[in-house]
């Protein structure tokens, strides 16, 4: 258990040290100077999140309907399912 939260350290560190965390970081904090804007940006990560999970929810609805028309295996159902997934 210790050489796994090592190596979880050593990949944070890491991580925090590559350019684009950085980047990510300052934008973040210059994000973060302008409250209306910061707040509009995530009503629209959460509309965006939303979104795709009603997404998931239908292609799986779909999956379904498709498995009660033609009876297919459970491999294929998760091939279609990611198939579908990466395409969008």
């Amino acid at each position: 258990m210790n050489e796994m939260k090592q190596l979880m350290t050593e990949l944070t560190d890491r991580l925090r040290k590559t350019n684009e965390y950085n980047q990510y970081i300052n934008v973040l904090s210059r994000l973060k100077q302008d409250p209306e804007l910061y707040a509009r940006i995530g009503d629209y990560r959460r509309r965006s999140l939303w979104i795709q999970m009603q997404e998931e929810r239908l292609l799986f609805r779909g999956i379904m309907d498709c498995r009660k028309i033609l009876p297919i295996s459970r491999k294929m159902a998760l091939l279609m399912s990611f198939c579908c997934r990466t395409s969008v």
